[in-house]
């Protein structure tokens, strides 16, 4: 009897998730889906899983995803973001974009990490002395441009809005009115 209670109260004691079901019931949220653990290799590869591996777990994986989202209508914003670094949110959010530009849909993935950018590199985007990167614009309060903003990529319906480190505050940046 000792015995069942300790394990009872060690489980109750417990704050870890052990499957994707405990998480909703949990947290009250709904489960879109779960994407399988990736051994951390190169990020381009991981990144582009949609686009160069169709059949694969992964890309399977991000393509419920994503049509779980697309069945709502009402969605048109996706935020990816994680409490710590290197937790795949690139990763995450180029696969879903890529799959949702592939469904057809005109997508645009925006670059929103201002400390550690890396959408650029990955889609090895050419930067010129005319290119514009939206901390740019929403750091300028007399700034509008911000049609200059997105940048063709080599897949179809894909638009990317990249970014370079900034020293601007990304909390006041993201915390503004402009952001809308």
């Amino acid at each position: 009897v000792a015995g069942s209670f300790l394990a009872l109260l060690s489980n109750k004691l417990e704050n870890r998730v052990w499957n994707p079901d405990e998480t909703a019931s949990e947290l009250g949220l709904l489960l879109l889906g779960s994407i399988p653990h990736a051994v951390r290799g190169r990020r381009d590869k991981l990144a582009f899983a949609c686009h160069s591996e169709k059949f694969d777990s992964i890309a399977e994986s991000f393509a419920a995803v994503r049509a779980v989202v697309d069945s709502d209508r009402s969605i048109k914003t996706i935020l990816v973001t994680s409490s710590t670094p290197e937790e795949g949110k690139t990763v995450c959010s180029c696969n879903l974009a890529i799959s949702s530009a592939r469904s057809g849909l005109k997508t645009l993935l925006v670059d929103l990490d201002m400390r550690r950018p890396r959408l650029r590199k990955m889609f090895k985007l050419m930067v010129s002395g005319k290119n514009i990167f939206h901390v740019q614009v929403l750091a300028d309060e007399t700034s509008q441009d911000f049609a200059a903003l997105p940048v063709k990529s080599d897949i179809p319906n894909l638009d990317i809005v990249p970014t370079l480190p900034s020293a601007a505050s990304p909390s006041e940046i993201l915390g503004s009115r402009r952001i809308e």
